[in-house]
């Protein structure tokens, strides 16, 4: 019983060890593993009725679908995004090319350049050229509003911000403001006709400022671009704009806290493909989205997506088993250094455990075979039948694998020989 309790302990200490250091290895690997992305992202959309509003509501539908929920987060506009993403108060967001992040907080990242967004210059009077507007009064959009930032920008790189005076409104009341003469001009930046928009396209007491020069200010300004808005592409019939009309661009972004799982940029870019790769006014079909080509530093991720695709996981597979699949690899390090090798070894290690309990025996036979061959004495051959005797008694007691069994026999075999050899010897003296 005691050897068979023993040969259960030394394959429980063999495969044993074997297990317990596998899987302290597979547990170190875990505690190694990039952690699971969440499941909720918080995206900064602007305001309840606006285009980035209107994309963020068609990027929670989709992303639904991939069983991941969008917190939308209304917010004042292109800079309060920004600075929402710095803060690490959402995840993603949809800004402006040309936004200066401040220095402090989260780095932001580029994701994609999702269109170009126009700015319309509605002005009154005489008005033919951004350098009229030198000492003018601008609604240049509502407080923390790209429309607002990119408003000042632009009149301070056209050397007119020390004489024009730029007023936070925006929406109806700039409409207001611009139509009863407290200011002179009114910005708008969309890529598409608001509400606001196509009423001052239609009234004939103001223009839209065409910017002839625009691609002399693009050069100075990678942020900026220059588009155009066709001849009766907002309205055929009525035909308007009555003359093609190069407007001064800046550019939609998709950006991120570097801090967004890389695993979201994998479903964000194709929700992207999905909501703007629509043909519309100033752009056409499957133009966009493009990787950024910004100031702001370019995700890398994204950049990989933009230069490969989406990995083959991706393709085929959901979400969540795409990403479980790409951050277990690190589970192989485990399995191919340690967990292999030590398996390999086991059975080999456990075959000489068990073959030892018989070889031992040997070593006592050998010395037994060499003393016969000396011609021992009476007393010698007692006391040496006694010993294989002994060997004898303790070898049938060792219990081996069944798989072992003909290697005890030969032992007994082979004791049993030594034995008759000695009564031989003791019968001839």
């Amino acid at each position: 019983m005691n050897s068979q309790v023993r040969s259960f302990s030394d394959f429980f200490r063999i495969y044993g060890v074997a297990v317990i250091v596998s899987l302290a290895a597979l547990a170190a690997a875990i505690w190694w593993m990039e952690p699971a992305p969440p499941s909720t992202l918080r995206m900064a959309s602007g305001a309840q009725g606006g285009v980035y509003y209107r994309w963020g509501e068609e990027y929670r539908r989709l992303l639904a679908l991939q069983n991941i929920d969008v917190e939308l987060v209304e917010t004042a506009g292109a800079v309060d995004n920004l600075t929402r993403l710095a803060s690490g108060d959402v995840d993603v967001a949809f800004i402006q090319a040309g936004l200066q992040q401040e220095s402090n907080g989260t780095r932001v990242e580029a994701l994609a350049s999702l269109g170009a967004e126009p700015s319309w210059f509605f002005v009154s009077g005489d008005t033919r050229s951004l350098r009229d507007l030198d000492g003018a009064r601008i609604a240049g959009g509502y407080e923390d509003s790209g429309t607002l930032a990119f408003t000042r920008r632009v009149i301070s790189i056209a050397g007119l911000a020390g004489t024009t005076e730029i007023l936070p409104i925006g929406g109806n009341e700039a409409v207001d403001a611009l139509m009863s003469g407290r200011v002179q001009a009114a910005v708008f930046v969309s890529n598409d006709v608001t509400a606001p928009i196509d009423l001052l396209l239609r009234e004939t007491e103001v223009r839209l400022l065409s910017f002839d020069d625009a691609q002399g200010l693009a050069r100075r300004n990678p942020w900026l671009s220059r588009n155009a808005l066709f001849s009766g592409s907002v309205d055929y019939r009525d035909r308007i704009p009555g003359v093609s009309i190069d407007l001064l661009s800046t550019t939609a972004l998709l950006a991120s806290s570097e801090q967004l799982h890389p695993a979201f940029v994998d479903v964000l870019l194709p929700a992207a493909e999905t909501v703007h790769g629509r043909a519309s006014l100033f752009s056409d079909l499957g133009e966009y989205p493009q990787e950024p080509r910004t100031e702001m530093a370019v995700n890398q991720s994204a950049a990989r997506y933009f230069r490969d695709g989406p990995t083959l996981l991706r393709r085929y597979l959901p979400f969540w088993a795409a990403s479980f699949v790409e951050r277990a690899w690190v589970l192989l390090l485990p399995l191919l250094t340690i967990m292999f090798p030590l398996f390999k070894i086991a059975p080999p290690t456990y075959q000489w455990r068990i073959k030892s309990r018989i070889n031992r025996f040997y070593f006592s036979l050998d010395e037994i075979e060499e003393t016969l061959n000396r011609n021992p004495s009476s007393a010698t051959l007692n006391e040496m039948l006694t010993t294989v005797q002994a060997l004898d008694k303790e070898a049938a007691s060792t219990t081996v694998p069944v798989t072992y069994m003909n290697d005890l026999y030969h032992l007994r075999r082979h004791i049993s020989l030594i034995e008759s050899r000695i009564r031989s010897q003791m019968e001839n003296l």
